[in-house]
């Protein structure tokens, strides 16, 4: 099995009876299986090779990914300004 790189990222697949699954860095990221696969007339392998070399083609935007730590922060972050604006209106407000 080929690996592909995708920008700081690593896409690898793995066949199975009656499939193929894609994972992006080890996690499962796509799930391929009958009756969903999508050019029968290929091999479940050149179907996953198809897919991944599609989703390769693509340009990547490496400023736009955020891990999901990254987002949790950032989550985290936004969470505390919106209460920090509705304390600070209420306050205003004399409630």
């Amino acid at each position: 099995m080929k690996e592909y790189e995708y920008g700081n990222q690593i896409i690898t697949y793995t066949l199975s009876e009656d499939g193929y699954d894609i994972f992006i860095d080890g996690k499962l990221w796509l799930v391929q299986h009958e009756p969903y696969i999508p050019d029968k007339s290929k091999s479940y392998e050149e179907n996953a090779i198809a897919q991944i070399e599609e989703l390769i083609s693509q340009p990547v935007y490496e400023d736009e990914v955020i891990d999901d730590e990254e987002h949790s922060e950032q989550d985290d972050v936004n969470a505390m300004l919106i209460d920090h604006e509705y304390r600070l209106t209420i306050t205003e407000l004399g409630v």
